[in-house]
């Protein structure tokens, strides 16, 4: 080396981004990485403060372009296996970023602390009425609100897939 340890090597990161770096779950690379994605596109994400009523409302195909064709998931509780694959029209959240089961709590702050077991994979091209994304509150994820839910055609396996 020519005298340059890697202490001294320079960062162009904020500081906040080097802190997350060193939090090496493969759940916050994995948001990390959504972030950057959104970052590119550029997408417009909202502080977590931000009522979803003062989002834009947008199409599942302008969705899917900043997703760059990535799907939504739903994560779903045991109980809740079956209820999802014919669609919803009730409003879901959802989050473009994979999580185990028992990290998806904690990042997505989600209400009970009861693994979700299972995931939908939900293809934007078929939604309407998307609002966000959206830092979550108190969680650290990316959420999307699904204001008028999806249809069947939105669900891409068909049945929920297994989290392990």
């Amino acid at each position: 080396m020519s005298g340059t340890t890697r202490h001294n090597v320079a960062f162009s990161l904020p500081e906040a981004a080097r802190y997350d770096l060193n939090m090496a779950t493969c759940s916050a690379i994995a948001t990390r990485l959504d972030e950057e994605m959104l970052a590119h596109r550029p997408a417009i994400v909202y502080p977590s403060h931000t009522p979803f009523s003062s989002m834009p409302s947008r199409t599942g195909p302008d969705i899917a372009v900043e997703l760059g064709g990535r799907y939504l998931l739903r994560y779903l509780l045991r109980k809740q296996y079956r209820q999802f694959t014919t669609g919803s029209a009730s409003p879901h959240f959802v989050t473009p970023t994979p999580y185990s089961p028992t990290e998806v709590i904690s990042w997505l702050a989600l209400p009970t602390p009861v693994r979700r077991e299972f995931v939908l994979f939900l293809d934007a091209m078929h939604l309407s009425d998307v609002r966000g994304p959206r830092r979550v509150l108190l969680g650290g994820g990316l959420e999307y609100l699904l204001a008028s839910g999806f249809p069947a055609n939105a669900v891409v396996v068909g049945w929920p897939v297994p989290v392990v």
